[in-house]
């Protein structure tokens, strides 16, 4: 939301404008106490001395909110409303939309809108109160998405499931819809929603993968029926609604609606034509790194590799020839390359890893610092490589030794890598037959000053399960204990489990597979923050059963089974 500058709009006598640029230097260098004990201060002495005026009040406020204390923001706000009824004729301290629009966009900015609306809804009905204007408006629709994910003190606060992003995009178009009736009614241009308003709906929807209605709010801004002509955030976000909303073809909408947004571009270009001081409103609608890096994104997450592969380093050439041609806008940025190399990482090509590792070479090249992400994403390409050339000194696979080099990398060039780094390490050392070298890497995590979670044991346990060793069950199991009983380590999930039940499974003991899923059962059943048994447990231990019904002790295979299954049938 726009910032509001109480510096340019202090109106006052000499003496209250002088004060107030005190006030603000000190809310600013001190903070909000020291701000508000020098405005009760000066509240105490107005007989004979300075007269606070609403912009003294208001800079307090902003202090409070910039500290995310909405609630004494608040309490500034109720008292200025207190000395305006006790002194009616004074316009000096009558609280104005400002003030109100400040302590709105402080609870908003917690993720608290519902006391902003509140805020709202007092303004709306109260005769005689400033009427709320569409910047406000825009705050609450902010403050919508603002309440999935805040920060809390030093703590993200997320409630970004399924039904909280449904209902702030149903909210945030009904809001939209209030606005636009209000509009089309009292033509008052306070209440016309601005290219921010429809913006901020778009976001609501994007968040909520709903796609269809987030391109009709695009479609009827591109033809004129709305209040506002779509900018090159609104073509971003519907890029982003169709990959959060996995549309059919999202990665094929995204290019045409990146083909649209640069023939609107250009229509608009050709209508300013040489008038150099249109050109700065142009920067709006002129397709940006951010756009195409979003359209990337789009083909990163398609099945089609054959056909995202070429046409990311495609607009990635694009992007680097504009940039070359002397188009800032369009210098691809460290977001730009790691949705390139994330383009690749599901690709089995075996070549594929080396046409990543030179794009990363190419980022040093062109300035462009690779990140975590980066190399996170080159090891997911190398980890899911059929590459079969082997390192000629240890005889392991290229891709192993790729993976531990690039670990090195990161630390000699102070990139500091995460859990997602070591469980793609992991993954790839299962993948080729290491289990033992990816039990080492956990231990190994704690020396980086990384925690492993979950997922890294579950998949050194499927390393464990997918090898040839005969100790896979043995060694599977044992690491299914220590996450049991263990301290400073992640509580099993059902994919440990079944992954322990899979490694009995290879090794054709399906009574010790049944006792796993006994263990699971027992601790679910006993309230020890255990998984529910699941329908693939179930399966897993039946299938072990099945394998070893040509082998002898069939009635007792049978009983076991039948078993299994009444206890499968209950658990759908």
């Amino acid at each position: 939301m726009v910032g509001v500058d109480y510096e340019d709009k202090l109106q006052s006598d000499p003496e209250t404008w002088q004060f107030n640029r005190k006030l603000l230097r000190k809310s600013r260098r001190r903070g909000p106490k020291s701000a508000e004990d020098m405005l009760y201060q000066a509240i105490r002495d107005q007989d004979g001395g300075i007269q606070p005026d609403v912009y003294s009040y208001t800079i307090c406020m902003q202090a409070w909110c910039k500290a995310k204390e909405p609630q004494k923001a608040q309490n500034i706000l109720e008292l200025l409303c207190s000395q305006s009824v006790s002194d009616p004729g004074n316009e000096r301290i009558r609280p104005n939309i400002i003030s109100y629009h400040t302590v709105i966009r402080g609870w908003c900015s917690v993720g608290m809108v519902q006391k902003g609306e509140e805020i709202v809804r007092i303004l709306e009905r109260t005769e005689g109160s400033p009427r709320p204007d569409v910047a406000v408006y825009n705050c609450i629709l902010h403050g919508y998405t603002q309440q999935l994910v805040h920060r809390r003190g030093e703590r993200l606060v997320k409630r970004d499931d399924k039904e909280s992003r449904k209902l702030v995009s149903k909210k945030s178009l009904k809001l939209l819809n209030n606005l636009e009736a209000a509009y089309d009614k009292d033509h008052s241009l306070l209440l016309k929603p601005d290219i921010i308003t429809y913006n901020s709906v778009l976001h609501a929807l994007a968040r909520d993968g709903n796609h269809r209605q987030a391109e009709g709010i695009l479609r009827k801004m591109e033809r004129g029926l709305t209040h506002a002509e779509p900018d090159i955030i609104s073509y971003s976000t519907v890029v982003d609604a169709y990959v959060k909303g996995k549309a059919r073809n999202a990665a094929k909408k995204a290019d045409m609606l990146l083909e649209r947004a640069e023939k609107t571009y250009h229509k608009k270009l050709a209508e300013v034509g040489p008038d150099q001081s249109q050109h700065e409103t142009l920067s709006l609608f002129k397709p940006n790194v951010e756009l195409y890096s979003t359209v990337i994104n789009a083909y990163a997450y398609s099945h089609d590799k054959k056909v995202a592969i070429p046409r990311v380093i495609g607009i990635l050439r694009k992007m680097e020839r504009l940039y070359a041609e002397g188009d800032e806008s369009m210098r691809p940025n460290v977001v730009t390359y790691n949705a390139v190399i994330n383009a690749h990482a599901k690709s089995s090509d075996p070549e594929v890893p080396f046409q990543v590792e030179s794009i990363v070479n190419q980022m040093w090249e062109n300035g462009v610092m690779p990140d975590t992400l980066t190399y996170n994403s080159l090891m997911k390409v190398w980890s899911n490589s059929n590459c079969t050339q082997t390192d000629d000194k240890n005889g392991n696979p290229e891709p192993i030794k790729r993976m531990l080099g690039l670990l090195d990398e990161m630390m000699s060039r102070g990139v500091r890598p995460n859990t997602n780094t070591f469980n793609s390490i992991i993954h790839g050392l299962g993948k080729f037959n290491q289990p033992l070298l990816a039990e080492e890497i956990i231990e190994q995590m704690k020396e980086y000053g990384v925690d492993p979670d979950v997922w890294s044991y579950n998949s050194a346990i499927a390393a464990w399960a997918r090898s040839n060793s005969s100790e896979g069950g043995e060694m599977a199991e044992r690491l299914l204990d220590k996450m049991e009983t263990g301290v400073d380590v992640p509580m099993p999930d059902s994919v440990t489990y079944c992954s322990v039940i899979n490694a009995w499974a290879k090794r054709r003991d399906p009574q010790r597979a049944e006792l796993v899923l006994k263990r699971m059962e027992s601790r679910y059943n006993s309230k020890i923050n255990g998984p529910k048994p699941t329908v693939l447990a179930y399966k897993a231990v039946i299938r072990s059963y099945a394998d070893c019904y040509s082998q002898g002790n069939n009635e007792e295979v049978l009983i076991h089974t039948e078993a299994l299954i009444r206890k499968l049938n209950e658990c759908r």
